[in-house]
């Protein structure tokens, strides 16, 4: 279903599309390389936030999106891993 509503949005030629879900972040790759070059990604500015920042995170989100380790795929991750926590 995803792909299906980028497809639309990409045919209504919208620049930008921005994905708000961090677990939806996970089914990114299954996408046409034409759709995930429309979506900006929130994951990757929080990635460079806590790089940017000398503290600890703690990490409040849905179960779905730790499962699906969406930060630890991200390529910023080995450079924050140690900044992050995850509550629960």
């Amino acid at each position: 279903k995803l792909e299906k509503n980028i497809a639309h949005l990409v045919q209504h030629e919208v620049d930008c599309i921005v994905i708000c879900c961090f677990t939806a972040h996970a089914l990114l790759p299954q996408l046409l390389l034409e759709h995930q070059a429309k979506i900006y990604s929130l994951v990757t500015p929080v990635m460079e936030h806590v790089l940017e920042q000398n503290t600890e995170f703690l990490v409040l989100c849905a179960s779905s999106a730790k499962e699906a380790q969406v930060l630890e795929h991200h390529p910023l991750w080995v450079k924050v891993a140690q900044s992050l926590t995850y509550s629960g």
